[in-house]
């Protein structure tokens, strides 16, 4: 791509000199055309929706340009009211999943429930490129003018979204556009004063680069900041998982120690066993199913009661065949339970009586649902944190999309970088599609991994409340700046 537009830009300087060659920048356009129309394309496939629009609309202005020859004003002029358009288009179609476009995403919030009058703006304006193209073409110019602004404001809401490449690439078109109504009189200046227009484009760049600076130092902080607070989140998590998992271990400890409940066992005492299983599901909530096993591996309680599992027999499960080798029993990844559920994480611990002699075991279920709320509560909701749990085999145990519970993760998604290392931080896309900050907790005793997540967009999003002021006012001087080289009068010599 930089090749042919070094390419393009030599090929024009020789048909300057040489006639003959007069063909030869359209090769170069062509390569340029076939470049951005796959790059397009890929990003097309990523469900980058403005990546597609933004090259793909600058690949066809390429092939008009070299197909037609007509003017490079006309060819930006289309590229860019079509950019205007198009992002129009996006939001119309994509704020359901503003996820796959910053542009959609950013007028959603900034509209916040008046997208009538954007409907209406948008149609106004079609009208007048309309008007402009078949009949004025002073009207035209102006339009690509206003498209200009708009295209600058663009810019400066991708950098705000640490999207630089793609800000650079729509200032220059924004900037391309805010000169195409004066583009006579630019020529004119070009050509006897060239060092006033390349002061004019520095200074541009110059406020530009002081935007751009601020942009990342406020991103900077906002970054840093964000990063501690889900380090810490994700930190506080572990422990709460950790908890849930030896507050459960240690609640049927002292319930299968306890003298009272192995009388009540030996007797065969339904009501008394009931009573103690109930005491573990009252007063641990992130219990599921507690039951009473013999040492025949047989239900004789649980809590809450089901007929489904009391009389069912475990004697063949993993679990029992552990426990009843006087073992404590962990399933550090999901497992079925049968009569109880398809996806179950198991604690068991066994009944032993004097002389060490193992007479039954009780079985628990770690209820995922509550210790995911447990989880949410960790998230501020109202930055769109997530948090997820993963377990050693990478699948999901908690998480906010609750079809994934159980599945692996997607190797697409970010948080499959984090779950086999300790701790650590990513940037990516997770299993929604939305760009996000990742942090990561590890619990070694459990082999679990706690992830928390914030959208990018979030994290930003307060400095735009400061900064949209500051972005304000130096686009009033750069348009300031702009239209006074423009219209300056060259001294006259004395």
């Amino acid at each position: 791509m930089i090749l042919s537009g070094l390419g393009l830009i030599v090929a024009d300087m020789i048909q300057e000199e040489y006639l003959r060659y007069r063909n030869l920048s359209n090769y170069f356009r062509i390569v340029l055309f076939v470049t951005y129309l796959g790059l397009s394309w890929i990003l097309f496939q990523g469900n980058d929706i403005d990546g597609f629009l933004i090259y793909g609309l600058f690949s066809l202005a390429i092939l008009l340009e070299a197909a037609t020859e007509v003017r490079s004003s006309t060819a930006y002029a289309l590229y860019i009211q079509g950019l205007f358009l198009g992002t129009a288009l996006i939001f119309l179609f994509y704020p359901a999943n503003y996820s796959l476009s910053p542009i959609a995403g950013g007028l959603f919030t900034l509209l916040n429930g008046f997208k009538w009058v954007y409907v209406l703006f948008v149609i106004a304006f079609s009208l007048i490129i309309l008007f402009g193209l078949l009949w004025d073409r002073k009207v035209l110019k102006m339009a690509s003018g206003f498209c200009g602004i708009l295209l600058t404001l663009l810019a400066l809401h991708y950098a705000n979204n640490n999207y630089w490449d793609r800000a650079f690439f729509v200032l220059l078109a924004g900037m391309i556009g805010m000169i195409l109504p004066f583009w006579e009189t630019f020529k004119h200046k070009f050509e006897i004063d060239r060092p006033m227009v390349f002061r004019m484009f520095g200074i541009v760049l110059m406020f530009f680069s002081l935007v751009v600076v601020l942009i990342s130092i406020t991103q900077s902080i906002l970054m840093k900041d964000a990063n501690r607070n889900l380090a810490e989140k994700a930190d506080f998590g572990r422990i709460t998982v950790e908890n849930a998992v030896i507050g459960g271990f240690s609640a049927l400890d002292g319930i299968a120690q306890n003298p009272l409940f192995q009388a009540a066992f030996k007797k065969g005492d339904l009501q008394g066993m009931d009573s103690f299983t109930k005491a573990i599901f009252k007063n641990t909530n992130d219990l599921g199913v507690v039951i009473v096993l013999n040492e025949a591996g047989v239900a004789v309680s649980s809590y809450p009661f089901s007929e489904d599992i009391v009389g069912s027999s475990f004697t063949t499960e993993i679990f029992f065949r552990n426990t009843i080798a006087n073992n404590q029993y962990f399933s550090r990844t999901i497992e079925p339970l049968s009569s109880v559920s398809k996806n179950a994480i198991i604690l068991s611990t066994p009944i032993v009586e004097a002389g060490n002699a193992v007479i039954g075991a009780i079985v628990a279920t770690v209820s995922l649902d509550a210790l995911g709320d447990s989880l949410q509560d960790i998230a501020t909701s109202e930055q769109e944190q997530r948090v997820a749990l993963i377990d050693v085999d990478g699948r999901w145990l908690v998480s906010s999309a609750g079809e994934l519970i159980g599945e692996k993760i997607a190797e697409s998604d970010t948080t499959n970088l984090l779950w086999s290392r300790t701790t650590g931080a990513e940037i990516g896309y997770d299993s929604l599609g939305k760009y996000t900050l990742f942090r990561s907790s590890k619990s070694r005793e459990l082999g679990w991994t706690v992830t928390v997540t914030e959208p990018i967009f979030q994290i930003l999003n307060v400095s735009r409340s400061g900064l949209m002021i500051v972005l304000f006012l130096l686009s009033v001087a750069v348009l300031t700046v702009s239209f006074s080289f423009v219209f300056s009068k060259p001294k006259k010599q004395e």
